[in-house]
């Protein structure tokens, strides 16, 4: 598991459960590791069919090498409020059950492909 803030921390190398609790507030987010699965960073600029409804946005389906990849799945939903605009970041499972992470730039309304976690 990583904490992300300004610096990467490995959370076995905190002590105590308290101590590591008080740390994992303070993450922009966290990192867990997924055993036989690595992650592959994309960071490509993307078009996303999503419902925004009731102040809550969820993705649908988002275009990836000219393929629809439709979302079965919302795993996670966190903002990263660090910045003067909100980036809404979301992990989603898609039909062929690979994992992405996709963020919403509050700034200028863009759709980021951030990662995908493959096998092996």
């Amino acid at each position: 598991m990583r904490c992300v803030t300004n610096h990467a921390l490995s959370l076995p190398e905190i002590g105590t459960a308290s101590h590591r609790n008080q740390v994992l507030l303070s993450c922009t987010f966290v990192q867990y590791d997924a055993a036989g699965m690595r992650r592959e960073a994309i960071d490509q600029a993307i078009a996303v069919r999503a419902d925004f409804q009731g102040g809550v946005a969820t993705p649908l389906a988002f275009k990836r090498g000219g393929r629809e990849q439709r979302v079965t799945r919302v795993n996670a939903r966190w903002v990263d409020r660090a910045s003067r605009h909100p980036h809404f970041h979301f992990s989603v499972t898609v039909e062929s059950g690979d994992v992405y992470q996709l963020q919403f730039s509050g700034a200028d309304l863009v759709w980021w492909l951030e990662s995908v976690m493959l096998e092996g």
